[in-house]
């Protein structure tokens, strides 16, 4: 079974604040507002109480900083409060974890993790007509700066 877990700062995002900045000097004038949010993915024999469990691993979540938030499914592109928010997942290409990985199997008791997967996940509140044009735009800002082609896989959700 495969679950998501978007861990989110609750503290203002340095890097979320200057990519917004840096992609507005880019001319990029539809984007209204930028959130980052680490992304996991594990695969499970069996997901019992994991949730419950993964949420409070503190080389994952800090308690103090974070919120953690696990979902079955990626979140899809909505309209709120006219934008739309277009979801970008940035992955790196042949990144397996498996150092996180085993450090989670062995040493933290998480057994029941087959495989995972570790990246960036964006949500760009874009000011555009329609959800396809919202996606565009997401494309052309993600090709222009929030991934690397050479070595990072990407997804507009």
């Amino acid at each position: 079974m495969k679950q998501y877990m978007l861990v989110k700062l609750l503290i203002p995002d340095n890097v979320a604040i200057t990519t917004f900045h840096t992609l507005e000097g880019m001319g990029f004038s539809s984007l209204k507002k930028i959130s980052r949010q680490d992304y996991y993915s594990f695969e499970t024999k069996s997901p019992g109480d994991f949730v419950a469990k993964i949420t409070k691993v503190d080389i994952l979540v800090n308690a103090n900083k974070h919120k953690a938030t696990v979902l079955e499914k990626l979140p899809a592109t909505t309209e709120m409060d006219g934008l739309y928010a277009v979801h970008v997942q940035v992955l790196a290409g042949e990144n397996d974890c498996g150092g996180l990985l085993a450090v989670l199997q062995t040493r933290l008791g998480f057994s029941e993790i087959t495989s995972m997967e570790r990246g960036v996940f964006w949500t760009l509140f874009l000011d555009a007509k329609t959800v396809q044009q919202a996606k565009k735009i997401a494309q052309e800002i993600t090709l222009g700066l929030l991934v690397n082609e050479q070595f990072q896989r990407w997804e507009v959700y």
